[in-house]
């Protein structure tokens, strides 16, 4: 006679706690502050990272605070897509994340799961300590943080992201911030000029090789170009004895092809290399290609 009602008012019982617990798990996710605190830390490769620093240079950073399991690993594919599409860390904003537990051998196990290409901040580079200044509670978290210092993204009731299409919305609506292509960090799917890095992991210089090179620029696991080479040869010696031990990415520009002024490009509009640039100084136009492969510089062998 009773089992009816009581089975309805278990039924509102466990509603009412579920409500809480989601109500809970998004009030966790939320940082509380409206001003950044700045941070120094180092990445899983070793890379120093001045919160203040990007800031000053004009960059909002975009952070996610992580955990490898739960709601986490869903999110990855949007975090990585849109770090391409607003231009992997070279225009206005800058991606991180910060692990809340992570050490940095299961951060680097993380970074080869998803490809992550920007830097990753692990308990050992200093993930816990910046996750318990910005009060933290729970994963995934992100904020953005705008130049100004203010924090206009605070986590789950701003943004917790089902699409690439809600981060990159976010990112408009909260920071002004639009898509950007990733300059000079794009690599072409073609060969033809037979780009390549020997040793590769180095420790005191690089042999880079190419068919028809003219510059070499290396740029360190953020985005910052390092330096810059020229050459008209296909063979460069270039000494990396002094940078820090770490990830980086080498860019070569090479020709491909030329023509004189007064003669097409013949099937121009059949090749896949961009751009095609017209040298109006000179007697010819130039047709190049643009080419990245990652680095590792390490101490010892």
């Amino acid at each position: 006679m009773h089992l009816i009602p009581y089975y309805i008012n278990m039924r509102k019982i466990f509603g009412f706690i579920f409500a809480l617990v989601i109500n809970f798990n998004i009030n966790a996710q939320i940082c509380p502050l409206d001003e950044a605190v700045d941070f120094t830390a180092t990445d899983c490769y070793g890379n120093d990272i001045h919160l203040f620093d990007i800031l000053d240079s004009g960059q909002a950073v975009f952070i996610h605070f992580f955990i490898t399991y739960n709601f986490d690993p869903l999110i990855m594919p949007y975090m990585t897509e849109a770090y391409t599409i607003m231009g992997c860390n070279t225009h206005d904003v800058f991606f991180m994340e910060i692990a809340h537990r992570e050490d940095n051998l299961e951060c680097l196990q993380w970074i080869e799961r998803f490809n992550v290409d920007y830097p990753t901040i692990s308990t050992d580079g200093g993930g816990q300590k910046i996750t318990d200044l910005y009060d933290i509670q729970a994963c995934p978290t992100l904020i953005l943080i705008m130049p100004d210092r203010s924090i206009t993204i605070h986590g789950a009731y701003e943004l917790y992201p089902t699409s690439t299409n809600d981060i990159v919305n976010a990112l408009a609506q909260y920071g002004n911030l639009q898509p950007n292509e990733c300059n000079d960090m794009i690599t072409l799917e073609n060969d033809e000029n037979n780009f390549s890095i020997y040793p590769n992991p180095a420790k005191d210089y690089i042999i880079i090789k190419g068919d028809n090179l003219e510059t070499i620029t290396i740029y360190n696991a953020l985005g910052q170009k390092m330096e810059e080479f020229h050459s008209f040869e296909n063979q460069l010696l270039i000494s990396i004895a002094h940078y820090p031990d770490g990830i980086y990415y080498v860019v070569g520009v090479a020709r491909l092809e030329r023509a004189t002024a007064c003669t097409p490009c013949k099937n121009a509009s059949q090749l896949h290399h961009t751009p095609i640039l017209e040298c109006k100084d000179r007697d010819f136009f130039v047709l190049q290609t643009k080419k990245s492969l990652s680095l590792q510089k390490i101490s010892t062998y």
